[in-house]
C-alpha cells in the first residue's frame, strides 16, 4: 500500500502502514474503485508516526494550513520552515520521512455526505497523536489556496464524545462568542464535526490583556457551585494510584461560600488561539468545553499545560499569582489567594483523569502533578 519515497532512519514503512490504513478507512469510502480512480497522497511523519497526509493537487491549500501551524521551539520552527519550502519548490517528495500512499480519488467517506459542496475540495489531513481522544483533522481547500472547512473525525470511543461535545457547543455559542467557528454539519453518534475554517495567525505563548478580554466574553451561566462538592466528586473518579497523589494536597481545606459557574473552554492554550487581521483573538477547538466550569481553570490550564510541555516557568503557582492579568481576573471574580490555590489543586488533580502521555521516561505526568502540588502546599 505504501511506496517508499525517501526514508529517515527512524521511520519504518511497515511500522506506519497499519496506522495509515486505519486513518484512510476513517477519511475515505471503502467502496471499490478502478485503477484510474487512484491518486497519491504524501504521508509526512517522524519517529514512526505519520502526522500529515497531503494532496499535491492543492499545494496552495496545504501551505495555507501549514503557515498557521507554527511550532514554538527554535529547532522545530527551522525543520517546519524547511518542509514548507520543499513543498513550494516541488521537492517535498524527496524530504526525509515522506511516503507515497494510494487512495481512492475523490471518494470521501460518509462524513462528507452532509456537505456535498465540499467533496471537490482537496484534503490536507492531520493525524493527532495516539491518545484516548485521538482524531483526524481534515482541512478542505481549493487550488487557489482557500480553506473552505475543517472536518474532525473520531478515531477512538472517547474522541466520539469530545467531537460530539464540540458540535453541541458550537451550536449553543454561535453568535454569542465572537469569532467562534460556524458549524456546517455533524454526526454526533459517530464523532464527526464539519466546521468553517478560522482565518488568523498563530500567537505567542505569553498571556496578554486580549486573552483576558476573550475569557470575559464567555457567557456566565448564572449557576453556583461549591468547590468542596467538586472535590468530592473528583476524588471518587480518581484511580487508587491518583487518590494517593491527592492525599495531603489541601483537598479537604475547602472553600467558603459558592463560586459562579462559567463557560470553560477546557483547552485554553496558545495553539488553540489565533489573531485576526483586526488584531482580535479568536478561540477554536471546543471539544472539552463545558457550561459548568469554575472561574480560573482556563487560565490555570494556560500556565500548567505550557510548563509541562516546555519546562520554563519553574514555580508555576508563584508566577501565576504574580501575573498582572491573572490578578485582574481574580479581582473581577473576587477570588482570594486561598481560593486560587484550591482551584489550582483541583485543576491539577482533575487533569489526572485525562490520561496525558508522558513526555519522557524520566518523568511521568503523575510525577509532574505531584511536584506541582508540593509547591502549592
Amino acid at each position: 500500500m505504501i511506496a517508499k519515497s525517501t526514508l529517515l532512519e527512524d521511520i519504518s514503512a511497515e511500522k506506519i502502514a497499519a496506522g495509515v490504513r486505519r486513518v484512510l478507512r476513517a477519511a475515505y469510502s471503502n467502496e471499490p474503485c478502478s485503477g484510474r480512480e487512484i491518486q497519491k497522497l504524501l504521508a509526512v511523519g517522524r519517529k514512526g508516526e505519520v502526522r500529515w497526509l497531503v494532496d499535491l493537487r492543492a499545494k496552495r491549500a496545504t501551505d495555507s494550513v501549514w503557515k498557521s501551524w507554527i511550532p514554538y521551539s527554535k529547532k522545530a520552527r527551522i525543520a517546519w520552515a524547511a518542509l514548507r519550502w520543499s513543498l513550494k519548490l516541488g521537492i517535498i517528495r524527496f524530504m526525509p520521512g515522506v511516503f507515497f500512499i494510494k487512495v481512492p480519488s475523490g471518494r470521501f467517506g460518509k462524513w462528507a455526505e452532509d456537505a456535498p459542496e465540499l467533496k471537490e475540495h482537496a484534503p490536507v489531513i492531520f493525524i493527532g497523536k495516539p491518545s484516548s481522544t485521538e482524531k483526524l483533522t481534515v482541512f478542505l481547500g481549493d487550488k487557489r489556496g482557500r480553506i473552505a472547512a475543517v472536518a474532525k473525525l473520531a478515531l477512538t470511543e472517547k474522541a466520539v464524545d469530545s467531537i460530539g461535545n464540540e458540535a453541541n457547543v458550537l451550536r449553543q455559542l454561535q453568535g454569542v462568542v465572537p469569532g467562534i467557528p460556524r458549524l456546517i454539519s455533524s454526526r454526533v453518534r459517530t464523532g464527526i464535526c464539519v466546521e468553517e475554517w478560522v482565518e488568523g495567525k498563530s500567537i505567542g505563548r505569553r498571556l496578554t490583556k486580549k486573552h483576558l478580554w476573550l475569557l470575559f466574553t464567555l457567557p456566565r451561566t448564572g449557576g453556583k457551585a461549591r468547590l468542596e462538592d467538586k472535590f468530592q466528586l473528583l476524588i471518587q473518579s480518581l484511580t487508587p494510584e491518583h487518590r494517593r497523589i491527592a492525599e495531603g494536597s489541601a483537598v479537604n481545606a475547602g472553600c467558603s461560600g459558592e463560586l459562579p459557574t462559567v463557560w470553560e473552554h477546557g483547552d485554553f492554550t496558545p495553539w488553540n488561539l489565533k489573531r485576526t487581521s483586526a488584531g482580535d483573538l479568536i478561540l477554536f477547538d471546543w471539544e472539552y468545553a463545558s457550561p459548568n466550569g469554575l472561574p480560573l481553570l482556563d487560565l490555570l490550564h494556560f500556565f500548567y499545560r505550557q510548563e509541562y510541555l516546555f519546562r520554563d516557568a519553574g514555580d508555576v503557582i508563584r508566577k501565576f499569582k504574580e501575573n498582572e492579568f491573572v490578578r485582574e481576573y481574580c479581582r473581577v471574580f473576587q477570588l482570594s489567594h486561598k481560593v486560587q490555590e484550591e482551584l489550582a489543586v483541583y485543576y491539577l488533580l482533575r487533569s489526572l483523569l485525562y490520561q496525558i502521555p508522558s513526555l519522557s521516561p524520566s518523568e511521568t505526568y503523575e510525577s509532574f502533578v505531584t511536584r506541582q502540588l508540593k509547591k502549592i502546599r
